[in-house]
């Protein structure tokens, strides 16, 4: 009797490591998956507790910090973006993360050519967030040296810079001319 009764207690501490050891094979890719594209991570055990949010989450705050500057800091209330929208253009970034070219993100890089670059900080820190390494360049002159000696996955330009109204179009003529095919563009701000 005593040996089926430590029969019994054998299988009924075996139970549940196994149960939950076959459900990670059985579901474990999918386990995965869910784990990949979970944005924030609570993990509570006593004596621990964690929280791991992905870089989306920072990127898209950090966006949204600098649409309530511009709006703030001397744009009209009508000249922001509404929850609607920024939500949008989260929801576009985030379909635009999960997708398979969203591993080449973490890595990249780009230049970012405005005489004014204190105007996008929290733009910039939203790339950083994301992985993306950013140079910042002041003038056309500038940028190209940078862009002939390094190698840069994109380009952002400011449309004019002083002393040229149409600074991004210069730029955009000189790398042409220089055969130089980075992926560029010109903001108007």
């Amino acid at each position: 009797m005593q040996v089926a009764q430590l029969a019994v207690n054998l299988i009924t501490a075996l139970t549940w490591p196994v149960v939950i050891i076959l459900l990670l094979i059985y579901f474990g890719g999918d386990l995965r998956e869910f784990v990949k594209n979970t944005n924030e991570l609570r993990l509570k055990v006593p004596g621990i507790e964690g929280t791991l949010i992905r870089p989306l989450q920072s990127a898209a705050a950090l966006g949204a910090a600098a649409e309530r500057q511009r709006v703030g800091g001397g744009g009209s209330a009508n000249s922001g973006m509404g929850e609607a929208e920024l939500r949008g253009i989260a929801d576009t970034v985030q379909g635009a993360i999960q997708s398979k070219s969203a591993k080449r993100i973490p890595g990249s890089s780009l230049i970012w050519v405005d005489d004014r670059p204190q105007n996008n900080v929290y733009e910039r820190k939203s790339l950083e967030a994301l992985g993306i390494r950013v140079t910042i360049s002041e003038s056309t002159e500038d940028a190209l040296e940078k862009v002939q000696s390094n190698r840069y996955d994109a380009i952002i330009s400011d449309m004019g810079r002083p002393p040229d109204s149409q600074a991004g179009y210069t730029l955009l003529a000189e790398l042409r001319k220089r055969k130089i095919d980075t992926p560029h563009h010109l903001c108007g701000v």
